[in-house]
């Protein structure tokens, strides 16, 4: 993994994923609420509704504040997230699409390094 300096100085770094395609971020996401935990969904998604209560259980074991958001409710996110949701973010770093680990969640909200997933 490479990383590569941020121009706004809000994260001294962010991941690149393969061939150097930036992980986005909640920074990157300007519709996105500057929530601790932010999971993108979507009505009638069943990935979800399974990723839902794992994501409020374990944020608010952590005091994080939880913001769901309806992908369909923003056309940027939309046209980007459109097919990875569940999408998840903490304190601004992509953690997981399609489906949440929790052991990756857990280790996100602790403050522990996460690999990021595959670029999407």
């Amino acid at each position: 993994m490479r990383w590569r300096k941020r121009a706004d100085g809000h994260h001294p770094a962010e991941p690149t994923g393969p061939a150097g395609v930036a992980i986005p971020t909640t920074a990157d996401e300007p519709s996105l609420p500057q929530a601790e935990v932010v999971l993108l969904t979507r009505q009638g998604c069943h990935l979800c509704e399974l990723a839902l209560p794992v994501v409020e259980r374990l944020a608010g074991a952590h005091g994080a504040r939880l913001a769901q958001l309806d992908v369909d409710a923003d056309e940027a996110l939309r046209a980007r997230y459109t097919d990875h949701v569940p999408v998840l973010f903490v304190r601004g770093r992509l953690v997981d699409y399609w489906q949440v680990r929790e052991d990756r969640l857990e280790a996100a909200l602790a403050g522990q390094p996460v690999s990021p997933p595959a670029a999407l």
